[in-house]
């Protein structure tokens, strides 16, 4: 009994100890990190704290990056390489947003991952890079940093959009594990309450009486029958043209791609 209880207590240290390790890890990873040297100190500890409050209050990593030096890569790899290689990113599926500030390239780039994809489809990706663009053209990339954040918390605070969904670069509809599992479990619904159906009325058959048909009461030499034909003469046919759905077909997507880490991101960019 006392080698189960210091068994049980060892355990229990060994958590205690290893849990504020993980999170310190995790806390000691920096949220700005300004390579390019385009933020103050003081700038950077604001957007820290901004950062620091919207990550704690909606779950979602969100990560500034400034270089002028993509190691050779485009902006979309490199965003997507210092997301996955450095650790970022909360929860089972490492959910975040980075915002890349490439300064060799001149351009702005964002990447998204786990529910991150979700929450921000194409066309809030776009938004984003709208709100921020002027500010990236005109050198104020401190203000740039800010405007990104409000937007990002804005996106936050609305939810995934109702029609949001994810597609592949080549537009090809990506299921979700919840999806394809949800499928399936609808499918093993459906098919036992149809054979629970058919089970019912098989066993309900055979309990019943066998009802003796009215043919057998019937004088078959007294019955006679008139042999009657139709013909066909003519048709008409009418016609209408249906209208094209005009509305945009991708307007709730999320366009993934596969990092080099074999992650999925969505994201996008441009020039400034």
């Amino acid at each position: 009994m006392k080698k189960i209880v210091s068994r049980i207590s060892m355990v229990l240290m060994i958590m205690i100890i290893c849990i504020p390790l993980t999170g310190k890890v995790n806390a000691e990873l920096k949220r700005v990190v300004d390579k390019a040297a385009l933020f103050s100190s003081e700038e950077i500890i604001s957007l820290e704290n901004s950062i620091s409050e919207i990550s704690n209050e909606y779950e979602m990593d969100i990560v500034i990056v400034t270089t002028d030096d993509v190691e050779g890569k485009s902006s979309r790899d490199y965003a997507d390489d210092f997301f996955d290689y450095e650790g970022y990113g909360l929860g089972n599926d490492n959910s975040g947003i980075l915002m890349l500030i490439n300064m060799e390239d001149r351009e702005v780039y964002l990447s998204t991952s786990g529910k991150g994809i979700n929450y921000f489809n194409d066309n809030r990706i776009e938004s984003i890079l709208d709100d921020v663009y002027s500010h990236l053209s005109d050198g104020d990339y401190f203000k740039s940093s800010e405007v990104f954040l409000s937007s990002t918390k804005r996106f936050l605070e609305s939810g995934v959009p109702s029609n949001q969904y994810t597609v592949d670069e080549n537009g090809n509809r990506v299921e979700e594990s919840e999806d394809i599992a949800g499928r399936i479990g609808m499918s093993i619904l459906i098919a036992l309450v149809v054979s629970s159906v058919v089970c019912g009325i098989v066993i309900f058959n055979y309990r019943k009486p066998m009802a003796v048909a009215e043919e057998s009461y019937i004088d078959r030499s007294s019955i006679k029958f008139t042999k009657r034909s139709d013909r066909f003469i003519t048709s008409h046919t009418t016609s209408r043209k249906i209208p094209k759905n005009n509305n945009n077909s991708s307007g709730g997507a999320s366009t993934t791609h596969t990092s080099s880490s074999g992650n999925s991101h969505g994201g996008g960019g441009r020039s400034f």
